[in-house]
């Protein structure tokens, strides 16, 4: 009976293919669970993919694995984890070789304006067997750009069968080299208006060259203030304001003038997360790889922030009048990790006017009773946003006034302050005025500015 015991018992153990099959099948329920707490799938495969399966000691999986399976289980169920998923165009050659990527070139020119999207569509709906439209970008990207380098024509059609030019996309004789990129150069029209006025770059928008800057306003300067001082004694405070009125840019321009050696900023802005979406959205921004298990990530947490002392932590949540009770709790008992005295990172909530009367809720008390400051963003006054427009002209490299008086007034009534429906009016404006080869800012092309923003005020009637 014994060996006979024995055969059962290895007869129970799973295969391996099994085994994969109910790991796959484990990380798919810890999808659907996140899911289940409205966090986005991106979001889910992301979490998922930065921590080992089964346990500490196991193996990671690329989000494009664990969204095969996602899509496979959601296809077929438990049947479509147990065997191995393949792509569609597995076993296909992502290179190119030199004929096909002749005759890319010689197609891309003859049709200089058509995006290359629309040039890969074309050809695989005549039947040219091409690699995926990635593939083509890597491609275009190693070879020289200039028209004698992409000019030499081939043939023959890439792919099992030969098609006439016929079955071509339509051949526009305008002879340009093909180059064709992801990232596209400045609008031609824009840069003649640039180059126009005398600017540096368009007026009243930030980029990364120009970052936005603080605002006028005195509610500004308070909250920049209180910033400060909750940074410095880890306390939680709250900043409210319509939107629109500043919040995000005076929170990331605060952020990057704060002293490295003394904070970590940490800005959060998936308002979406769970409670555990939480934990593992701060430890990868730390650098950590979360855990499977909370109590592992917890301790995780409580290491990463003694070895980082004496630096402070400063979390931000954007939009956080959006994020869950949960997570907002979970957010809370993470101050008081370590046991210490002090809070153990000094946490910013940045919000709608509404903010703060949900966190008066008794869901929310344990919350409300640690907020040590509170600021809300107002309007810019009217004396205020010819200031302030000129300031963003100023930095856009052109110092002189170019608004007209009455224009200021009508982007003053129309924007009631709001600093970002100001500077989408102003900026509206400026392009009228520089297609109407003008050289300073009227009325007129205020309301003109006036059609195209729907956020300004409704009640001025446009001509």
């Amino acid at each position: 009976m014994a060996p006979r015991l024995a055969r059962v018992m290895q007869n129970d153990a799973p295969s391996p293919k099994s085994a994969l099959a109910l790991l796959r099948f484990e990380i798919i329920c810890h999808l659907k669970t996140l899911r289940q707490e409205g966090v986005p799938l991106a979001e889910c495969l992301r979490a998922a993919s930065s921590r080992p399966w089964p346990e500490p000691d196991g193996k990671y999986y690329s989000c494009r694995t664990l969204e095969t399976w996602w899509y496979d289980s959601a296809k077929s169920g438990y049947t479509g984890l147990t065997g191995k998923s393949s792509r569609a165009d597995a076993g296909k050659s992502s290179s190119i070789d030199e004929e096909t990527g002749a005759w890319i070139i010689q197609k891309i020119q003859e049709n200089p304006k058509t995006p290359l999207q629309v040039l890969h569509r074309h050809w695989q709906q005549h039947g040219h067997d091409l690699p995926s439209i990635s593939s083509i970008y890597r491609y275009l990207s190693s070879v020289p750009t200039s028209a004698s380098a992409c000019s030499t024509p081939s043939p023959t059609t890439p792919g099992a069968k030969a098609k006439s030019s016929a079955s071509s996309a339509p051949s526009n004789k305008t002879s340009k080299p093909p180059c064709v990129s992801k990232t596209q150069k400045m609008n031609p029209t824009l840069e003649a208006h640039l180059r126009a006025w005398g600017l540096r770059h368009a007026p009243f928008t930030a980029d990364g060259k120009n970052p936005a800057t603080i605002l006028p306003a005195e509610s500004h300067r308070e909250a920049r203030d209180l910033l400060d001082t909750t940074a410095a004694l880890r306390g939680v405070m709250l900043l409210t304001g319509a939107p629109g009125s500043g919040k995000s840019t005076l929170l990331k321009t605060w952020m990057n003038a704060l002293e490295p050696k003394r904070h970590l900023p940490l800005l959060i802005t998936q308002s979406s997360l769970s409670a555990s979406g939480v934990m593992e959205i701060l430890l990868a921004k730390l650098g950590e790889r979360p855990r499977f298990k909370r109590s592992a990530s917890l301790l995780v947490l409580e290491k990463h922030l003694t070895d980082i002392h004496p630096l402070t932590l400063v979390l931000i949540l954007d939009d956080a009048q959006n994020y869950p009770a949960p997570a907002l709790e979970e957010i809370r008992m993470l101050l008081g990790l370590g046991g210490q005295e002090r809070s153990a990172f000094a946490l910013v909530l940045a919000g709608d006017e509404y903010l703060l009367g949900s966190l008066r809720l008794s869901i929310q008390r344990a919350l409300f009773t640690r907020i040590s400051a509170t600021a809300v963003l107002a309007p810019l006054a009217r004396e205020q946003i010819a200031a302030h427009l000129n300031t963003q002209v100023a930095r856009a490299g052109l110092e002189r006034d170019i608004f007209e008086p009455a224009a200021i007034d009508l982007l003053a009534e129309a924007s009631q302050g709001n600093p970002r429906t100001l500077d989408l009016l102003a900026q509206a404006a400026w392009l009228a005025a520089a297609r109407g080869s003008a050289t300073t800012i009227q009325p007129e092309h205020v309301h003109i500015a006036l059609r195209q923003v729907p956020a300004a005020n409704a009640k001025l009637t446009t001509t």
